[in-house]
C-alpha cells in the first residue's frame, strides 16, 4: 500500500487525508482530500480502514471504512465514490475491517461483539457466515487471514486463539488455550508457518481481600507469543 489514509468524521461527512509513503520512510502530504458521503444512519467515529488487495480495471481499488455506529462503507479510490453500505445494527461498533486475499469478501469485527462477520461484497453485500469468539468489552480484539486465504485466526477474551477454515464455511479447526488473560491479537507470518499472538488487557483490581486480589493478579499477563507449526 503506497498511501497512508487518516479519516476524520464530522456529522455525515468523512474527510480522508492522503499521504504518499516514500522510500526514505517520510510522509509527504498530497494536496488531495476525499470527502466521503455516509448514509444518514452513520454518524459515528470512523475507527478503521482497509484496502482491497485487488485493483479494478481502471487501476483504482476498493477500500472499506468501519465506524463505531455498526456501519461499514465501501468506496473506490482515488475519488472515494461510494459503492456499498454494510449495516450490522444491534452489534458493537466496528473496530477492524479486512479483505480476503482475492478481494471478494470482507471480514468485520467489533467491540462488545462476539462474532466476526464474513460479507459477500461481489454483488449482494450479504453475510455469508459468522465466526464466534468472546469479546465482551470495548477492547479491540484483532484477527488476521493467512496469505493463502484459507484460514482466519482471532484472539478471544477467554484466553483462546481460534482458527477457522474459510474454505469450509468457517469451520473451527483449532482452539488453543494461550493464557488465562485476554488474547487481543493474532497475526500470520507472510511466508512461514508462524502465528503471533499478543495477550493482555486493562484491569481494575478491587482490593477487597488478599485472596481475591492474588487470584486476580495470577490472571494478568502481558506478552507476545509466537507459535510455529501446521494448523
Amino acid at each position: 500500500i503506497n498511501l497512508y489514509v487518516h479519516l476524520i468524521s464530522h456529522d455525515l461527512v468523512a474527510t480522508v487525508k492522503i499521504f504518499r509513503r516514500l522510500l526514505v520512510k517520510t510522509l509527504i502530504p498530497r494536496k488531495i482530500t476525499l470527502t466521503l458521503q455516509w448514509p444518514s444512519m452513520n454518524k459515528g467515529i470512523i475507527s478503521c480502514i482497509a484496502f482491497s488487495p485487488m485493483a479494478n480495471s481502471d487501476g483504482g481499488r476498493l477500500f472499506a471504512a468501519g465506524s463505531f455506529c455498526q456501519v461499514t462503507g465501501l468506496y473506490v479510490e482515488p475519488e472515494g465514490l461510494p459503492v456499498m453500505t454494510l449495516s450490522n445494527k444491534g452489534q458493537g461498533g466496528v473496530t477492524q475491517v479486512k479483505f480476503s486475499p482475492d478481494g471478494q469478501y470482507l471480514f468485520t469485527g467489533g467491540r462488545k461483539d462476539n462474532h466476526i462477520l464474513c460479507w459477500d461484497i461481489r454483488n449482494t453485500g450479504t453475510i455469508l457466515f459468522s465466526l464466534p469468539r468472546v469479546v465482551q468489552t470495548n477492547q479491540k480484539v484483532y484477527f488476521d487471514i493467512d496469505p493463502s486465504g484459507t484460514y482466519i485466526a482471532t484472539g478471544s477474551q477467554d484466553g483462546y486463539m481460534l482458527v477457522y477454515d474459510l474454505k469450509n464455511h468457517g469451520k473451527l479447526v483449532n482452539k488453543t488455550q494461550v493464557s488465562k488473560d485476554a488474547v487481543n491479537s493474532c497475526s500470520f507470518h507472510p511466508t512461514k508457518p508462524i502465528i503471533v499472538t499478543s495477550v493482555g488487557q486493562r484491569r481494575y483490581i478491587l482490593d477487597i481481600d488478599y485472596k481475591s486480589k492474588q487470584k486476580e493478579l495470577e490472571c494478568i499477563q502481558n506478552a507476545v507469543i509466537a507459535w510455529r507449526g501446521s494448523i
